[in-house]
């Protein structure tokens, strides 16, 4: 399904730095910089995808590639386990135990961070998180807690033992009161748009997209990701689309009715298990609300023939289930020429999307493609 912004701010407005902005970013980028296993992740052309689709180019940024953890969360809760060490350090406290809720990939780099920092670090994971994430999580040094219902249901079960222990919550979304750490991690994903915007700029026929599509859980990243385009492009900035499931679609509901609001519950869930979030987190949506131009939401049935087609592309990119809604949404687009039209897709168009996590679950990777991670990996 799709729906236009109608809150959405025109091409003149100016960004409002609030708690994302090109200040706080630059200090992000030269920290994350000094970490040593820093490197850019790859961008990517897929033009045999862009004459699928039907657009004059496709990039795609390869966040399995980031730090070798598979997924762009350590540049947010890396960050701030490192901030929370070094305050602790500063003041000659002892190292903070760490806890946070996830569905996976937050978890694992929340757990790397702990583990560069030397500090104990706690995962909460509700059911739908699958064993192959979690042995990825303890593999980082975690302790890892099962709770009993949903991801919403996570989070509140790890800030009720944090807040009785006290042990540092480093979670990704937010509440009343809780708003200066999921703010700092939504910070640390601007690295992923400006070494987007650099490599595009490097490339041989150099072309900022027109359209980027940007795959939405409670909208961290996807704030993250706008609020860094707008700012740093002003005026000519792309079209924004944030993309989550049909059975998680809280941006979409939520801009729907104009507040926040939380989506339908589904018992079945959806295999996008990192975008599987029924409320936005707020202070992403002070962002989303007038800086997305497009809210899709896309079906699990897209889901793994994405990933079987970004597989077998040349160059092959390995995506995880929570890649690839982006990539569903252009597809979507092509078989669907009334959408494709709505978006303003077309010949000339340059798309931009972020494959935010590789093979998470090696297994289910491999049950989806036909191949294993590794195998795909060699192709390229």
């Amino acid at each position: 399904t799709h729906l236009r912004n109608s809150a959405r701010a025109g091409p003149a407005a100016t960004y409002q730095p609030s708690t994302i902005s090109l200040e706080r970013h630059a200090e992000v980028f030269r920290r994350v910089k000094a970490w040593p296993a820093y490197a850019p992740t790859p961008l990517l052309s897929l033009p045999a995808m862009a004459a699928r689709v039907g657009v004059g180019r496709v990039y795609v940024k390869d966040e399995g590639q980031r730090f070798g953890l598979g997924s762009f969360k350590p540049l947010g809760g890396g960050l701030v386990v490192e901030d929370l060490a070094l305050a602790a350090a500063a003041k000659g406290e002892a190292k903070p135990v760490i806890a946070t809720a996830s569905a996976g990939n937050h978890g694992i780099g929340v757990a790397w961070g702990a583990q560069q920092a030397g500090c104990r670090s706690l995962v909460y994971l509700h059911g739908g998180v699958s064993a192959g994430a979690e042995a990825t999580i303890r593999r980082y040094g975690a302790e890892t807690v099962r709770v009993e219902g949903d991801y919403a249901a996570s989070v509140r079960a790890c800030a009720a033992d944090a807040a009785e222990h006290g042990w540092e919550a480093v979670q990704d979304t937010s509440w009343p009161g809780y708003e200066a750490v999921p703010a700092r991690i939504y910070q640390g994903y601007t690295v992923v748009a400006e070494e987007m915007l650099e490599q595009l700029r490097s490339e041989p026929s150099p072309s900022m997209p027109t359209h980027v599509l940007i795959n939405a859980g409670v909208g961290g990243f996807a704030a993250g990701m706008c609020a860094h385009l707008w700012e740093r492009l002003g005026s000519e900035r792309p079209r924004f689309i944030a993309v989550e499931p049909t059975e998680a679609n809280c941006l979409q509901c939520s801009a729907e009715a104009g507040a926040l609001t939380a989506s339908p519950h589904s018992d079945a869930g959806t295999v996008q298990t990192g975008l599987d979030c029924t409320e936005v987190a707020e202070v992403a949506w002070r962002v989303l609300a007038t800086g997305v131009d497009d809210f899709v939401a896309v079906p699990d049935a897209v889901v793994e023939p994405a990933m079987r087609l970004l597989a077998d592309d040349s160059p092959a990119v390995v995506a995880g289930h929570s890649a690839v809604a982006g990539i569903g949404a252009l597809l979507a687009a092509a078989a669907q020429p009334g959408l494709q039209q709505s978006l303003g897709l077309g010949p000339d168009s340059v798309v931009a999307a972020v494959i935010c996590e590789g093979a998470v679950d090696s297994q289910a990777f491999e049950a989806a493609v036909g191949a294993s991670p590794e195998e795909v990996q060699a192709r390229r």
